[in-house]
């Protein structure tokens, strides 16, 4: 029996359900709400060891969280403060409230990485490759 590989549609249709699926467990594992609650997110570009943020998956979980009031810290040594601004804010709205492209804060819970950040891949309990 063949079938189809999916057509393009259908594939945007998943990565978007993938993304919004992603966000309301972050939401449902914090009873139901992240309103001024803080999260760090580690890693905001699409690919690993790049500062590409075209159709990265984290602005859109970062702005799902935004519209939920959460307070959010994002770290990526790849991308720049102002291309995380532009990302998260709408064309021609005034906001000071998008996150910079700094350390998260030490007492931040829970810890999202939604993307492979080269420089937090390795934990210290993993064996070094020689």
């Amino acid at each position: 029996m063949l079938t189809r590989p999916p057509s393009r549609a259908q594939v945007i249709t998943m990565n978007e359900y993938q993304k919004s699926r992603f966000a309301k467990t972050v939401v449902s594992s914090m009873f139901n709400t992240i309103t001024n609650k803080k999260l760090a997110v580690l890693g905001f570009a699409f690919k690993k060891d790049t500062g590409d943020t075209r159709e990265t998956p984290s602005a859109t979980v970062c702005r799902f969280f935004r519209q939920e009031n959460a307070k959010i810290s994002i770290y990526d040594p790849k991308v720049s403060e102002k291309q995380i601004f532009l990302d998260l804010t709408e064309p021609g709205v005034v906001d000071d409230a998008a996150t910079g492209a700094s350390l998260p804060p030490s007492r931040t819970l829970p810890l999202l990485v939604p993307t492979v950040l080269t420089p937090l891949s390795r934990s210290p309990l993993q064996p070094r490759s020689r």
